[in-house]
């Protein structure tokens, strides 16, 4: 009951009248009175110095959504990897995703190149101790060429090549492990599994455009083959490729994102809907439903289906 009343109080914060003050925009005029404030500095450099710290003018932007959901919901419940690992099937999810322009026309192609890192958490707020189920690490060097091909059908707009690294940071856990281990409770066990996943992968993206409909066809060739790792089935889940689609209607922006691999079977779909708040340029409410396998890393093998709805600071 408290979640629907949340969500009703959310609502109708979201449809309030668009005469509220913009909060970012007095955000911005407070930070120039604060920057105007400082004494003057002989030294030119050290006064731009500070005034990037005040402002935050230090080239980063968002890359994927950067999101806030306290509600996430799950048909079912989580595999726990220890006797002592209990997860509710609520919980908490939370991305941050940054990206940094290097540089840019090295081969008079109008390209750009690009270091990123999205780390993606699920919080598991609801339980005991509230530990943190499960966190993916990903970075990237991108490279981005637009296109400028247009057409009344369909145009081209950006092909993307990647360097892609994801893990969740675990160690791997080997017999080894038990016979050194100094907890004779832990050496004699046979239930502590490996949590360590992680794979390497160069990716192509190819974006498209019909009218408002942005088209995006993305897939990725593994190096590693997984023979070393507790993943080597990854792509059998994950498939090779992926469709996303985006359309704006009004301030509204739909998102979707499909996977299969004809093979096997398994598939996944994503899809998203964000509204901006109504005195904020850059928050949103946010609500995803996710159905299928790969939502991350550690349970990348098992279907989940899930619904989560909170905020989020980039679209």
């Amino acid at each position: 009951m408290n979640v629907l009343v949340a969500l009703m109080v959310l609502l109708g914060y979201v449809a309030a009248e668009e005469s509220v003050p913009n909060i970012e925009a007095l955000i911005a005029q407070n930070q120039k009175k604060l920057y105007r404030s400082i004494d003057d500095m002989n030294d030119t450099d050290a006064k731009y110095t500070v005034k990037k710290m005040l402002t935050g003018l230090f080239g980063l932007k968002p890359y994927n959504e950067n999101y806030l959901l306290p509600f996430s919901y799950r048909e079912g419940h989580y595999t726990s990897y220890a006797p002592s690992d209990t997860y509710t099937n609520i919980e908490a999810e939370m991305q941050i995703s940054l990206l940094y322009d290097l540089y840019t026309d090295l081969f008079g192609l109008d390209e750009v190149y690009s270091i990123a890192y999205t780390q993606k958490s699920m919080w598991q707020i609801y339980a005991k101790s509230s530990p943190f189920r499960e966190t993916n690490y990903h970075p990237e060097l991108l490279i981005n060429f637009p296109l400028y091909h247009a057409s009344d059908t369909l145009s081209l707009k950006m092909f993307q090549v990647a360097l892609s690294h994801q893990s969740n940071g675990q160690g791997n856990i080997t017999k080894l492990d038990y016979n050194l281990s100094a907890v004779q409770e832990i050496s004699q066990q046979s239930w502590i599994t490996n949590r360590s996943r992680s794979w390497n992968a160069l990716t192509g993206m190819l974006v498209m455009q019909h009218r408002a409909l942005f088209i995006a066809l993305k897939g990725w060739y593994r190096f590693d083959d997984g023979r070393d790792d507790d993943n080597a089935d990854l792509l059998k889940y994950l498939g090779y490729g992926e469709v996303s689609l985006l359309l704006p209607f009004e301030k509204g922006l739909y998102k979707a994102r499909f996977r299969l691999n004809i093979q096997t079977g398994y598939g996944t779909m994503e899809g998203s809907f964000s509204y901006p708040l109504a005195n904020h340029e850059n928050v949103y409410f946010y609500a995803k439903m996710f159905s299928g396998y790969g939502e991350t890393l550690i349970d990348y093998n098992h279907y989940i289906t899930k619904f989560s709805i909170g905020f989020s600071f980039s679209r």
